[in-house]
């Protein structure tokens, strides 16, 4: 009999098992129900409460200490508090902001927040929906540079995020020698750019969501939104937080003019700067190239699909495209 252990990589905790946790930490009613809902670089089960719906979060173990949870928590509460539309974290009967359980691999952190109705805006993406949303995100940068916990957060740091995915990328792309050889200038040229940022330590920042996409938007009837998945969130420079968003947008070959009409709605509340805005081109080419290292390192645990990853061919042009236009080579 073959005696060969194979580790696992991202493993599914038991929904009853979880929900029993779940309706003890936070004193949940009955009738009560807990399924798996979404599995992701995180994991999300869908809870039932006494004709209540929440959602709660798991994290993958030992990949997100608990401070950060707490910070989320906190970053999201104080962001309900100023009007922004978010699914709004659930307080334990202790008052806490999150429960711990132990998994097959260790110890995860676990969250509940309020269901939210609707489906993502990439299913039906709209100019209106689009310009509300970046009505939104001038809301959110402007209530964080106003919160006193903003500079207590994760540092995003994508030269370091880079520089430490990268040895993935050239891994996972080996059998493309030509595009390893011009993604390493790249991840030069990058870094680099990103060293004088910090240095220069002029561009506006705070405390952002960190992974505003297509897909990280709930719309319900009547065009009201709702921003998701906040577990990104940490310190970086606000413009950079608006190329996640555009570039979501070119990687799923939507129209530009939803980019437009979001920056429109977004500069409605906070106007970017010309300083700002002459960094947009370097924060392209950061956004994708960490996105792309990133799939590197973390594709074992969630998959191509769950990705949404384009393909290395469709990499290949859009990095030396967006490289060209910030003229980083």
């Amino acid at each position: 009999m073959n005696q060969n252990i194979v580790p696992a990589a991202h493993t599914i905790l038991d929904a009853v098992a979880l929900g029993e946790a779940i309706r003890a930490h936070y004193g949940l009613g009955q009738p009560f129900n807990c399924e798996l809902l979404h599995r992701g670089m995180n994991d999300f089960y869908l809870v039932r409460a006494a004709g209540a719906k929440y959602v709660a979060q798991v994290w993958r173990p030992w990949l997100t200490p608990v401070d950060k949870v707490d910070y989320q928590m906190n970053f999201m509460l104080h962001l309900d508090a100023g009007g922004v539309p978010l699914p709004v974290p659930q307080r334990g009967t202790d008052g806490s902001g999150h429960m711990i359980v132990a998994g097959p691999e260790g110890e995860r952190p676990v969250a509940l927040f309020a269901f939210v109705e609707g489906s993502a805006f990439s299913s039906r993406p709209t100019e209106i929906v689009s310009r509300k949303m970046g009505v939104i995100f001038g809301h959110i940068h402007t209530l964080s540079a106003a919160w006193p916990e903003t500079k207590k957060g994760r540092l995003i740091d994508r030269e370091a995020g880079i520089t430490s995915s990268f040895p993935y990328l050239e891994e996972l792309a080996a059998h493309r020698p030509d595009d390893i050889a011009y993604y390493r200038e790249v991840a030069d040229a990058v870094t680099a750019g990103y060293r004088l940022v910090k240095a220069a330590d002029d561009v506006p920042s705070g405390a952002i969501h960190g992974d505003f996409h297509i897909h990280n938007a709930f719309v319900r009837e009547g065009d009201d939104v709702t921003i998701m998945d906040f577990d990104a969130c940490g310190l970086d420079y606000f413009v950079q937080e608006l190329m996640s968003y555009r570039w979501s947008i070119e990687k799923n070959g939507l129209p530009m003019k939803l980019w437009d009409v979001f920056l429109e709605g977004y500069e409605t509340v906070r106007p970017l700067s010309e300083l700002e805005r002459r960094h947009i081109p370097l924060f392209l080419v950061g956004k994708e190239f960490q996105y792309l290292c990133g799939f590197s390192r973390a594709v074992n645990a969630i998959g191509h699909v769950a990705f949404h990853f384009p393909g290395f061919d469709w990499f290949a042009e859009s990095v030396r495209r967006h490289v060209d236009e910030a003229k980083l080579i």
